[in-house]
């Protein structure tokens, strides 16, 4: 086999030039080293492509076969620099080619992927409407057994209720949140004393109609920094009995019901101006205590037990804002009736349910 290559402008590096010395590679000879090169310039007419006009000064590769001439062939053509040949005539023929079949590849599996993703949703939704009528034909028949034992039993929908996992105060926790905004709001209230006038609850003005947000936001604020520590050891203290019981959403609708009653009560029947969470955190323990009186047969003595605690804690709380004309009453007793009506309203009814097998 012959390699044939085209090199229109190119001089032997061993002064040979274009002459043809019919030599063989490995002759004593000033051109035994170029003898390779120049058999492919032989005058026979197939041993050149008539084609070729010389325009181009790229080595262009014709035909690809192991050359003649053993180690001396071997040693020049590894020292030609053939570089052109790997990104240009030939990637140049290339390489719009590639670019169409990958885009046509690329979006081609673009398009099964759409389809799996289809698929995948509809028998997802199919799963979600089969679960959802065994979940309403076993609820069924739950209330048809249990009914039959219990005329007070409610009907579906049910759910099955149990305490979320107890996590300590902090960021984790809705009670850890309102926590840390207390404090917050204190720092901002030394900072700019304005706020606590401009949110503080006054009776006069809710009692016109006017500044209604001061029903809200007199329960973000604070008087002093023994006020702050007492209100937020009391909402540590009972704020995770109360989101364990009721979960996130239901504690954070009390607890803001809670407030807005305590300071609706204070504005009726107090002129005084008032601030503090106390109102909230009152409605909590009435929340609290209504919900172990409405499943007392479920907690028995524990939940007894924990009854007679939010009792002492009530009273020693009425003791002390009857002794100290500061702290406003009506507001923690408006709270506390907000809390019992939230607790009817939305609080957690638990009910055993016997299993039809």
């Amino acid at each position: 086999p012959v390699v044939r290559w085209g090199f229109p402008n190119w001089k032997s590096p061993f002064g040979c030039g274009r002459k043809s010395c019919g030599g063989i590679a490995g002759a004593d000879s000033e051109c035994d080293r170029s003898d390779v090169l120049d058999e492919f310039y032989c005058e026979e007419d197939d041993c050149f492509d008539s084609g070729y006009d010389g325009s181009d000064d790229e080595a262009i590769l014709w035909n690809s076969y192991l050359p003649r001439g053993g180690t001396a062939a071997g040693v020049a053509l590894s020292r030609l620099n053939l570089s052109g040949l790997r990104n240009g005539w030939l990637e140049r023929r290339t390489g719009p080619n590639r670019n169409r079949r990958k885009g046509r590849l690329s979006t081609k599996v673009s398009e099964k992927v759409q389809q799996l993703e289809i698929i995948q949703q509809k028998k997802m939704r199919q799963f979600r409407k089969a679960f959802r009528g065994k979940q309403r034909q076993f609820q069924s028949s739950l209330y048809n057994l249990n009914s039959r034992l219990n005329p007070s039993f409610p009907k579906p929908p049910y759910s099955l209720w149990r305490m979320d996992d107890e996590q300590a105060i902090g960021k984790t926790t809705l009670t850890g949140k309102i926590f840390l905004l207390n404090i917050a709001m204190f720092g901002l209230q030394a900072m700019y004393p304005r706020i606590t006038a401009l949110g503080a609850k006054r009776s006069d003005l809710i009692m016109e109609g006017r500044q209604l947000y001061r029903l809200l936001t007199p329960v973000f604020l604070h008087g002093g920094i023994g006020h702050l520590m007492a209100n937020s050891y009391s909402l540590k203290s009972m704020g995770i009995n109360v989101e364990r019981a009721f979960g996130q959403p239901r504690l954070l609708a009390t607890y803001l019901v809670s407030g807005i009653m305590g300071n609706i009560v204070s504005a009726i029947q107090s002129p005084n101006p008032a601030v503090g969470a106390s109102g909230a955190i009152f409605g909590l323990v009435g929340a609290y205590y209504t919900f172990l009186s409405r499943n007392g047969d479920l907690f028995g003595y524990s939940g007894q037990m924990q009854k007679s605690a939010l009792i002492e804690t009530i009273g020693i709380n009425l003791v002390m804002g009857m002794t100290n004309p500061i702290i406003d009453n009506w507001g923690h007793a408006g709270g506390f009736i907000g809390g019992v009506g939230m607790a009817y309203l939305i609080g957690p009814k638990l009910y055993v349910a016997r299993v039809p097998l």
